[in-house]
């Protein structure tokens, strides 16, 4: 039986690591984090948040650091204090710590194929294009291919479809498996990804959007374009990437949550053994590595007749290169599930296109009249699920003050969420039906004190 976790706080633990600690005080943390793999993992996260909070702070125009290693803090500053109240903000990427079992995963091998799992970068925004890099090379003459699997396609129909096509090499498929914050585990196929692997050592790019998970309440209505060169406008991408809406399906990986997750990614051959029309590997490979996921996120407001909201930020200081990208998040709490609409045409007291609001330091801002929301019919009624969330993804400048976008503000501000659903005509003894106002408490944001251009 393991003995219990020290109690240290984060202050100390940052003091630690900072070498501010008496040669007694520091041996006792040294000796508790080498015992408790708990207590080592909290400060590995420590030390990255530090290094990333370091670089933001006083560094922000070079390179972001890649690596956990802290970097130099000026004796005297502030930023020790602050990094313990950050560290559950600032969530980054501990895979790449030497000695740990995230780095061990990191690469695998086997007789056809050295492979090797490396993320783009350690830590990521909400609603950004979290991507990674497979990085192989062939071990014999024969080049070993990745696959591009068609949507609901079948082993049998792949290997059907890849014979007539090209037989050539050791074709494969990837597969991944994603942990989540809360520690859920889901595995699906990857799509869309398709490489050749050779003597000479190459790369090949994996979009998470990509990974096709179960979604267990109602798959997340994203309404913009996120792609590795930012969030744009666009109604369709969320559609052709992601996936329509609907209740328990298998859609593209979007993280609507902030916190620490791990993926792992398998090379598999997809013929069965004994099948003699291809090369295939004996045993599947696989690498894993962890990212982080981080943003602005509000606690949940009260239930009102069983649902909850909050507000999502992918970040609390919005510029013209990282645009605001928001989502209400809804949660069904009641003892059944729950249906109502939240965007498209419906007979409901409600703007459109969208069925809520932003609130800006309290007052309501005005949906722009050019939106060109693309929403399925199906989606407009569909039971919400119990003890789930829903998330819908947009851009705040969807919305306007004053006629500007906002975009355009400056300074402080409070943002929220008021989500609002009453039909003229409903049938009374449809308990499912949720109609009422929710209002999400407000986050903080920093939109900067330069002149908009």
């Amino acid at each position: 039986m393991n003995p219990a976790i020290p109690g240290f706080d984060d202050a100390t633990l940052v003091a630690w690591l900072d070498g501010e600690l008496s040669p007694a005080a520091a041996e006792s943390i040294r000796v508790a984090v080498t015992q408790h793999r708990e207590l080592g993992l909290r400060v590995q996260l420590l030390r990255a948040a530090r290094a990333e909070f370091v670089w933001a702070t006083l560094e922000p125009e070079s390179a972001p650091p890649t690596t956990i290693a802290a970097r130099q803090v000026r004796k005297g500053s502030l930023l020790p204090a602050v990094f313990a109240a950050a560290a559950l903000a600032i969530v980054v990427w501990f895979g790449a710590n030497s000695g740990n079992d995230a780095d061990r995963d990191v690469a695998a091998e086997n007789a056809w194929l050295s492979l090797r799992l490396r993320p783009v970068q350690p830590a990521w925004d909400l609603f950004s294009a979290i991507r990674f890099e497979l990085e192989a090379t062939a071990k014999t003459n024969t080049p070993v291919r990745i696959v591009a699997r068609k949507p609901g396609e079948t082993d049998a129909q792949l290997a059907t479809r890849v014979f007539a096509d090209d037989p050539t090499g050791v074709p494969v498929v990837l597969d991944a498996e994603l942990t989540h914050p809360d520690g859920r585990v889901q595995t699906g196929p990857v799509e869309r990804v398709a490489a050749t692997f050779t003597a000479t050592t190459s790369r090949a790019t994996v979009e998470l959007v990509d990974v096709k998970l179960p979604h267990p309440g109602i798959s997340p209505l994203v309404k913009a374009k996120i792609e590795a060169a930012g969030v744009s406008e666009d109604y369709w991408w969320g559609i052709q990437r992601v996936g329509l809406c609907a209740v328990q399906s298998v859609v593209g990986c979007l993280p609507e949550e902030v916190g620490e997750y791990r993926l792992k990614l398998t090379l598999r051959s997809f013929t069965p053994l004994g099948d003699s029309r291809f090369l295939t590997f004996s045993e599947p490979l696989s690498v894993a590595t962890g990212f982080a996921v981080r943003g602005v996120v509000s606690p949940w407001s009260e239930a009102v007749d069983g649902m909850k909201a909050r507000i999502l930020c992918n970040t609390d200081r919005p510029t013209a290169q990282k645009p605001l990208v928001v989502a209400l998040q809804l949660r069904n709490e009641s003892d059944r599930p729950r249906s109502y609409n939240v965007t498209g045409v419906t007979q409901a007291a409600v703007p459109q296109p969208f069925h809520f609001d932003l609130v800006l330091d309290g007052e309501r801002c005005v949906q722009r009249d050019d939106l060109g929301v693309v929403t399925a019919a199906m989606t407009s009624d569909l039971a919400h699920p119990v003890s789930t969330n829903r998330s819908i993804v947009f851009l705040a400048d969807y919305w306007q003050r004053a006629e500007a976008p906002l975009s355009r503000l400056r300074g402080r501000h409070r943002l929220a969420v008021r989500f609002h659903f009453q039909m003229f005509l409903w049938d009374p003894a449809d308990n499912e039906l949720w109609q009422g106002e929710i209002p999400t408490p407000a986050i903080d944001l920093d939109f900067g004190s330069d002149v908009p251009k």
